[in-house]
């Protein structure tokens, strides 16, 4: 009966450690511990056997007792074994020299080589000579070992337990962990009070029992130990859950975004404030209701549809743009829906992030690039783009159209006589009287200054854009009451028409500037039709032409150095080399006229590149001859870059003259930038990942669009100078400016002012973060000398 009392004990620890393996299997000292507890058992079995005399015989239970007995002795080494672990994988707060010396894998093995030496001699007669048995009375009790000469190597070993507890209640109280190491402490405590109760069974008296009795006790205190730490981890990780719950939802609450997910059926299980919002409601009514009864039919069923898309193909749907709503009350979101597996069932997780204000201003942005800020009618980009388009289809469907240049007689006077302001008036009411005369789809637009210009579609014959001609006239030249003035206002008109002159946009505007110019030499207020007689009016514009030719191979040009300025430092941090042609007859003639002849014609492209080479030697030489190291910013034109030689071209130049491509600037314009024609997009970036860097010059006066600088590699925006020479006075410009820049800022480009020419536009420019300035402020386009002078003696301007 005691033999299986004592089994029963011996299996106790065994049955703990497979339990505590299951329940606590995701913890890093499980196996250890549970390592533990297998010897403690084998060694409870090795005392069982020695009460096996009813049912074993002696040579067996001997044989049993000598093969058991390893359980006794790799208790030790195991022990030394949790306590290498604690050492070496739990974070302690602070690790005495001597740890490392003592708590090592050498240790560990040396301490296991050493137990097996010891059970080894457990076999021999030194060791253990025999068993022999107790008895009670006439019947035998139990067995007990009588030990050979080297049974101090037990006792040895016994000793070396007393040093291992004593290292790791060392251990063990530096843990940083505070659940782990009470854990640690009730964990050595209990071995240590194990080995104190089963220290007895030395004693033959004792019969033994006392090892069952440690055994039995030690495994419901580990037990009892692991289920105790279990419980805090649980309290640590639930509060520590709840910790993290409650900031993810101030996170999610916080979030602009608005947020929600739903399953598969369209039910919110959760949303962020910002949906609620959305919704109209609060996060407590929105959980576990349908999108159709909280919102209007237009957004639940626009929902339904993405969601159902969604979920049907289980891929991520991103949605750039959706307009909510109508009016002044409309917005616009961008929209992500995401699926995802939740509880093993498909749901799909919003995200819904308001973009109104960005596209406001996008469209603000798009707005002011395309109109005239103080007649509000298109301006001169638009126009150009809309008469390109008119012309295409008028050749497409054979139809007629016409262009009207109109010119205000004597407007000077106005502005000189009663001020810019009272101009500025007579503008914009001249503007609205064009506007009344053309309706869709014609066109009228401000060219500059005291120029509008006119497009019309549609028409049967001349005779018609001429009755309109003089209808214009009519209408402008009816009394104007400003200010508490009444004055009149004339205007001449020149007139150009397709296919009559079937020539190119800058042509066909040039036409109808010839004949307005001869309207006004003909006594003003009146109309002109451009005609093959006024050919003679263009024919300093073929001279130009022919002079052209020939400028090149004649050495005639000339570049021109104009200093850009950092904002902060008034620091010349760069140039920009412009072209100039010196005339032998002429004398300096401006690029404003010669340029668009040369566009025309073709010899831009050979032009361009002796610019371009030219700019690029002479920033070479300026960088040998030990002067500052300045970038030089070149102007391109779309038919240079539609070469297909064009990168060639450029990287020859940049081989020839020595110039690390990091130096070179490329101005491109808007409207190049975007044309996605003739491979455009590969030779810009091809040339970008040489180190070329690219400028869009003119910014705002064309096709001015967001994503094309997304698109580009682009470092920097040059900013138109019509953008700059009315901050003082106008401030719808002074907000086109700020958002220019802000939009600058938001995708870190660099950022360049053009045609600053008051301090206080060099001050409003600084306090809003332009980077750059350039304008007569600091200089004027200087020749290579002259800006050799600079460079050398006063590189800084303010």
């Amino acid at each position: 009966m005691t033999f299986f009392i004592m089994l029963i004990i011996a299996f106790a620890p065994l049955v703990f450690g497979i339990v505590t393996a299951v329940l606590f299997q995701n913890m890093k000292l499980t196996l250890s511990i549970c390592i533990v507890l297998g010897w403690i058992s084998i060694w409870q079995l090795d005392v069982a056997v020695l009460y096996g005399q009813n049912l074993l015989s002696t040579t067996t239970i001997e044989m049993l007792f000598r093969l058991l007995r390893i359980g006794t002795i790799m208790v030790i080494p195991s022990f030394y074994g949790v306590t290498y672990f604690v050492f070496k994988n739990l974070a302690l707060t602070n690790r005495s020299r001597w740890m490392p010396y003592v708590l090592n894998r050498k240790v560990l093995i040396l301490l296991y080589a050493w137990s097996v030496f010891v059970y080894l001699t457990n076999w021999t007669d030194k060791g253990i000579q025999n068993i022999h048995p107790i008895f009670k009375g006439r019947f035998i009790e139990f067995y007990y070992p009588t030990y050979g000469p080297w049974a101090w190597m037990f006792m040895l070993h016994l000793g070396l337990y007393v040093i291992i507890i004593a290292c790791s209640f060392f251990v063990s109280v530096k843990v940083k962990d505070q659940v782990t190491r009470s854990f640690l402490l009730q964990f050595f405590g209990s071995t240590t009070l194990l080995y104190a109760i089963a220290i007895l069974n030395t004693n033959e008296a004792i019969a033994l029992f006392t090892s069952g009795i440690a055994c039995l006790i030690f495994s419901i205190c580990i037990f009892s130990a692991f289920t105790h730490m279990n419980a805090k981890l649980l309290k640590v990780m639930n509060l520590t859950l709840n910790e993290q719950t409650t900031f993810l939802r101030k996170i999610l609450d916080a979030n602009p975004s608005s947020i929600s997910v739903k399953d598969s059926k369209g039910v919110i299980k959760d949303l962020n404030q910002s949906m609620a919002s959305f919704y109209g409601t609060t996060i407590q009514n929105a959980i576990g209701k349908r999108e159709v009864e909280l919102a209007t039919e237009e957004v639940a069923n626009w929902h339904m549809a993405s969601d159902a898309e969604a979920l049907n193909a289980f891929n991520d749907l991103f949605i750039p743009e959706v307009q909510i709503g109508s009016g002044d009350e409309a917005r616009w979101y961008q929209s992500s829906k995401i699926p995802i597996t939740l509880w093993n069932e498909p749901h799909l997780l919003t995200i819904m992030t308001d973009i109104t204000q960005l596209k406001r201003a996008g469209e603000m942005i798009e707005y002011q690039a395309h109109h005239d800020l103080l007649t509000k009618l298109p301006n001169r980009s638009l126009f150009w783009r809309r008469l390109t388009d008119a012309i295409a289809h008028a050749k497409a469907q054979q139809q007629n159209l016409s262009v009207m240049f109109l010119d205000l007689d004597r407007f000077k006077n106005i502005n000189d006589t009663l001020g810019h302001n009272f101009g500025d008036e007579t503008l914009k009411e001249i503007g609205k009287r064009l506007a009344s005369c053309v309706h869709s789809p014609d066109m009228v637009a401000r060219w500059g200054g005291d120029e509008f210009i006119l497009l019309l579609t549609e028409f049967e014959h001349s005779g018609e854009t001429i009755a309109l001609a003089k209808r214009i006239l009519d209408v402008i030249s009816e009394p104007l009451s400003l200010g508490g003035y009444e004055m009149y206002v004339t205007g001449s008109i020149g007139i150009s028409l397709h296919p009559l002159d079937d020539t190119p946009p800058e042509i066909l505007i040039q036409h109808a500037d010839i004949a307005m110019y001869r309207a006004k030499e003909l006594g003003k207020n009146n109309y002109q039709l451009f005609t093959p007689e006024l050919e003679e009016a263009g024919a300093g514009l073929l001279e130009l032409e022919n002079s052209l030719h020939k400028a090149l191979a004649r050495e005639e040009f000339e570049l021109q150095y104009q200093p850009i300025i950092h904002a902060e430092t008034g620091m010349i941090s760069g140039m920009e080399a412009l072209l100039r042609w010196r005339h032998p007859v002429r004398g300096l003639i401006s690029p404003e006229k010669f340029i668009p002849i040369a566009e025309e014609t073709g010899l831009i492209v050979p032009i361009g590149e002796w610019a371009l080479r030219e700019a690029c030697k002479q920033t070479k030489a300026w960088q040998e001859a030990g002067l500052p190291s300045l970038a030089v910013s070149v102007n391109l034109s779309p038919r240079q870059i539609k070469k297909h030689n064009f990168v060639e071209t450029v990287t020859r130049v940049l081989d020839d003259t020595g110039l690390d491509a990091a130096y070179l600037y490329l101005e491109i314009t808007e409207n190049v930038a975007i044309t996605g024609e003739d491979n455009v997009d590969s030779k810009i970036k091809s040339l970008c990942s040489m180190g070329i860097r690219f400028s869009i010059d003119d910014f705002g006066t064309g096709y001015t669009a967001i994503n094309y600088l997304k698109r580009f590699p682009v470092n920097t925006l040059k900013i138109d100078r019509s953008f700059v020479a009315d901050i003082e006075e106008n401030h719808d410009q002074r907000g086109i400016l700020k958002a220019i820049i802000a939009l600058a800022h938001s995708l870190k480009i660099e950022i360049v002012a053009e045609g600053v020419e008051t301090d206080d536009q060099c001050d409003f420019l600084r306090q809003h973060g332009c980077t750059k300035l350039q304008g007569y402020l600091f200089s004027k386009p200087l020749s290579t000398q002259h800006f050799e002078v600079i460079l050398r003696e006063n590189p800084q301007f303010c």
